[in-house]
């Protein structure tokens, strides 16, 4: 099956209002031993389901997930029930839609104009050792390199960005002045248009790493470096950091799984 996994962007795509910096020729550290990483996220997600193999109707429920959505139980909208709230400003687009799917009738879709660019679903949890984001997505149009989904924990957040060349992961840290420092790790891996791909986002906190992969392929690692990262963690899907123009794309069964 196509798995993957991501990392993160800042709670500031939920509230409409930050400033955001350009992101070209970030760098990250390496030093990660991504084996260990990868092996982490193996136990915490298994799918051995193909784009061939699998079947209209429901995902969810999946065991183990403490969210799992898939975007087609009528009786809470198909995702507010797994949320605790959605941000669509002005001319966003946040909204269930038939015209591509994973698992059918339905699938999320957000999306973003030049006058508001940030839209997404968040949900607050608390993960003492880690917490694996999984979800299809389908990437219609990125006019610049925003975040598609992210982890906020203490003072600092993780989102990770893909891009037409690039993906990284963005780790933003609010400074004591009311600022924010942002720095990544970035890799050629990207995330194609036109086609559902699965991506995973794992932050594993005893070893304070993070990977995103991009349909099994490992797309960034990152070796967190704000020391002040707590347990309890906003996890939001969606477009925020970065985002620059007009940006489509479509979330499909997404879970949300803590260790």
């Amino acid at each position: 099956m196509r798995f993957a996994v991501l990392a993160a962007m800042g709670a500031c795509a939920l509230v409409g209002a930050c400033i955001f910096p350009s992101l070209d020729g970030l760098s990250g550290d390496g030093g990660v031993d991504v084996a260990d990483v990868v092996a982490l996220i193996d136990a915490a997600i298994t799918d051995t389901t193909t784009d061939a193999e699998a079947a209209p109707g429901p995902y969810c429920p999946q065991d183990g997930a403490i969210v799992c959505s898939d975007f087609d139980n009528a009786g809470d909208a198909g995702f507010v029930g797994d949320w605790d709230f959605s941000y669509a400003p002005g001319t966003s687009t946040l909204q269930l839609s038939t015209a591509f799917s994973v698992s059918a009738p339905d699938s999320l879709l957000a999306a973003t104009t030049p006058a508001d660019m940030s839209v997404g679903l968040s949900k607050n949890i608390t993960a003492a050792q880690g917490i694996t984001l999984a979800f299809d997505t389908y990437i219609v149009s990125l006019g610049g390199n925003p975040s598609i989904c992210s982890f906020r924990i203490g003072n600092g957040g993780l989102s990770l960005q893909p891009h037409t060349t690039t993906s990284q992961i963005l780790e933003s840290t609010t400074l004591a002045d009311g600022g924010t420092n942002y720095s990544a790790s970035s890799s050629t891996v990207i995330v194609p248009l036109a086609t559902w791909v699965r991506i995973t986002l794992d932050f594993d906190r005893p070893t304070t790493t993070a990977v995103a992969t991009v349909d099994g392929t490992i797309a960034a690692t990152r070796k967190i470096t704000n020391p002040t990262w707590a347990t309890t963690t906003n996890v939001t899907i969606g477009l925020g950091i970065g985002s620059s123009a007009n940006e489509t794309l479509y979330y499909d069964n997404v879970t949300i799984r803590v260790r």
